[in-house]
């Protein structure tokens, strides 16, 4: 009887251990989405080992950029090896180092209406501080025959950053990008996002959409027409206006705001266009005009 208590034991807690959350293992690796002006393609995020950092024992965060310029039809991938991140986990929180100390990342012990500050640094420097998130709600969702908790944040609009509107679950981090980005503040070149696909040696794969390929890359069917577009005024306050060269057949106009949440999408008809902003609240919003034969992306500030 009391071998197979013990035996029983065992069993119920490999099982436990095979259901934690744990973030970051080696292995672990992200796939974003990555768009910056003409250039197109995915940036990942990889888990390589640790190291340690004033003390405690940090996983190291591999950043790639893969990506290639849409506006030379004759352009070949790009490869960007970036500077490394560092993060560390402890009692279901995750913390990253930046600015020169140890942020918390996420808290998944925290209740709704609780809050912690995150740190975010931008490449020119200009936008380095701080902001705070704080739980609206969370729910369960099973993924993989795990239970993952899922977070959803706001921020203190008085704050630079935060985790946009999509939610922050264990094991994946937030949905939007693994770390904060910024609010009313220019975009980082180096920034992904939103989430393409995850892996983790336990959990193993899960793709956002079923359509898209982790790896998927932009393809130009046809070499672009020459087509000059103008998007003006930047700063714009009221309405936004659209100048193309020469009419192509469904171009496309998408707009998204800071976190990537889909503002406006219609088809362009006319060579001079005009899209009413008044409603829109004030910040950075990316402008992409594609069809066939152009791809462009415009940044834009509402003020």
């Amino acid at each position: 009887m009391k071998f197979f208590a013990a035996l029983t034991l065992i069993f119920l807690s490999s099982f436990s251990s095979s259901q934690t959350n744990e973030f970051a293992q080696i292995g672990t690796k992200w796939w974003y989405e990555y768009s910056y002006f003409s250039l197109s393609g995915y940036k990942t995020l990889e888990a390589i080992g640790d190291t340690l950092i004033e003390g405690k024992i940090c996983r190291i965060i591999a950043p790639t950029i893969f990506a290639k310029d849409l506006s030379n039809p004759e352009a070949v991938l790009d490869t960007l090896y970036l500077s490394n991140l560092y993060i560390y986990s402890d009692a279901r929180v995750v913390y990253n180092y930046t600015l020169g100390s140890f942020y918390t990342l996420y808290d998944f012990n925290a209740l709704v209406g609780e809050s912690w500050l995150v740190g975010g640094v931008s490449s020119d420097e200009m936008c380095d501080s701080t902001g705070e998130v704080r739980v609206d709600s969370f729910s369960n969702i099973s993924i993989n025959g795990f239970d993952l908790k899922q977070i959803y944040t706001s921020s203190n609009p008085s704050y630079y950053w935060n985790f946009g509107t999509r939610p922050v679950r264990e094991r994946m981090g937030s949905m939007n990008y693994l770390f904060p980005t910024p609010e009313d503040c220019l975009l980082d070149f180096y920034d992904g996002g939103p989430l393409r696909c995850y892996y983790d040696p336990e959990f193993g794969y899960y793709t956002v959409d079923s359509l898209i390929s982790c790896d998927f890359l932009l393809e130009l069917t046809e070499a672009p027409i020459n087509t000059d577009v103008q998007i003006w005024p930047n700063p714009f306050s009221n309405n936004i206006n659209i100048s193309i060269s020469t009419i192509h057949p469904n171009i496309l106009i998408t707009i998204y705001d800071a976190h990537g949440e889909l503002i406006l999408q219609q088809y362009l008809k006319a060579l001079q266009s005009s899209i009413n902003g008044n409603s829109l609240p004030k910040g950075l919003y990316v402008v992409k005009l594609s069809s066939d034969f152009i791809h462009k992306t415009f940044k834009l500030i509402k003020l």
